[in-house]
């Protein structure tokens, strides 16, 4: 596990990273709970109140694993989608044409209609 000094009070232990917290005393972070939580789509906010740090401090040593987990967590989300809708969900395969392809169920706007077609004369 590479770490980055960011909190001044740390140290690499056999689990994880060991922080100090203000109410429960040592903490050790290990990269599989970070990759977890990430994996779940866990705010921030969460995480800092689950392991009592400072997001600072969370932000400082985990972001590039968080953010790699998370989007690892979309792709496969996505792919599981595009499966789903290609073998047959009929409610995903509308979604999926509205976001990804900019379908709507309201047809053409009202202003394509008023206007005449391009005509040459020849």
């Amino acid at each position: 596990m590479s770490v980055k000094k960011v909190a001044k009070d740390y140290k690499v232990v056999k689990n994880g990273i060991e922080f100090k917290s203000k109410r429960k005393g040592k903490v050790v972070i290990s990269e599989e709970e970070v990759r977890l939580l990430a994996s779940l789509f866990c705010p921030l906010t969460d995480m800092v109140k689950y392991f009592d740090v400072p997001k600072s401090t969370l932000v400082g040593h985990f972001k590039p694993i968080i953010d790699e987990v998370k989007e690892r967590t979309k792709q496969k989300l996505r792919a599981k989608q595009l499966e789903e809708a290609f073998n047959g969900n009929t409610t995903l395969l509308i979604w999926l044409g509205k976001q990804m392809l900019g379908q709507t169920d309201h047809g053409p706007k009202d202003d394509d209609n008023k206007q005449p077609l391009p005509w040459k004369d020849d």
